[in-house]
């Protein structure tokens, strides 16, 4: 699986917190996709702080061969 990650306004104590919190998560996304080819399967992840509001938004976006795009966001205040 190809996973890429971006952020905006995001302090790099949180990236790194972030990435592991993510490394955990991907490895159980993995065990659900292992009918798909290891190259076709790809997760965009952006994160984005809001300093005003002291909340977080992370989109995530999914693709599969046999799907066109997934999409999920959580907003955190």
């Amino acid at each position: 699986m190809t996973v890429t990650v971006t952020f905006h306004d995001v302090a790099e104590a949180a990236r790194e917190s972030f990435r592991a919190y993510l490394e955990q998560k991907q490895a159980r996304l993995a065990k659900l996709l292992t009918h798909y080819p290891p190259g076709s399967v790809g997760l965009q992840v952006h994160a984005v702080y809001f300093r005003h509001h002291n909340a977080f938004e992370v989109t995530l976006q999914l693709r599969l061969p046999a799907w066109d795009e997934g999409h999920a966001r959580a907003t955190s205040h």
